[in-house]
């Protein structure tokens, strides 16, 4: 069943090794990153919309935006920026080509990119937050009360056609 750790863990999978940074992929990631562990991705769910398919269903579409957060660093800022781009089309090709992650889903909506950067160290970063919206369906179980304790059938066979009669007791 498709829902937003399934996505993130399928894209955390699919990106380990398939761009510039590497093994350095994480499910949801918030800790300060050390220089050594950069280029590195992050994956995690930003937000989420549903809307009821019908008045009486238990069937919903939801909206789901997971961002796959690119962060790099380095001495030279032209170098950075360079890599930040490098990696963030890495990202996208994926995110737009792979099937493995994205078979359970009806369809991409769209794709945004934020940049943003730290001047503050000897060290240059440099993020870029790669929002990818998509659209799946989500089946809610109904809650069904039993209230039904037991059954008594009757079974009469006067004619060739045999009846069955059955009598529900409700508490």
């Amino acid at each position: 069943m498709v829902n937003p750790k399934t996505l993130r863990q399928a894209i955390v999978t699919g990106l380990t090794g398939a761009t510039s940074a590497g093994a350095s992929v994480y499910d949801s990631r918030m800790s300060p990153w050390q220089p050594s562990e950069l280029p590195a991705l992050t994956v995690y769910s930003q937000s989420a919309n549903e809307q009821n398919l019908s008045i009486s269903s238990a069937f919903m579409r939801r909206i789901e935006t997971i961002v796959v957060e690119a962060i790099v660093s380095g001495t030279v800022d032209a170098d950075v920026a360079s890599d930040l781009d490098d990696l963030e089309d890495q990202v996208k090709t994926f995110l737009l080509t792979n099937q493995t992650w994205s078979a359970d889903i009806e369809k991409i909506g769209s794709i945004a990119v934020k940049r943003g950067r730290d001047i503050e160290s000897g060290k240059r970063t440099m993020i870029s937050q790669i929002g990818i919206q998509v659209e799946y369906v989500v089946a809610y179980e109904p809650v069904i009360g039993d209230d039904l304790d037991t059954v008594d059938l009757t079974v009469d066979e006067p004619t060739d056609t045999p009846q069955v009669e059955a009598i529900y007791t409700l508490p």
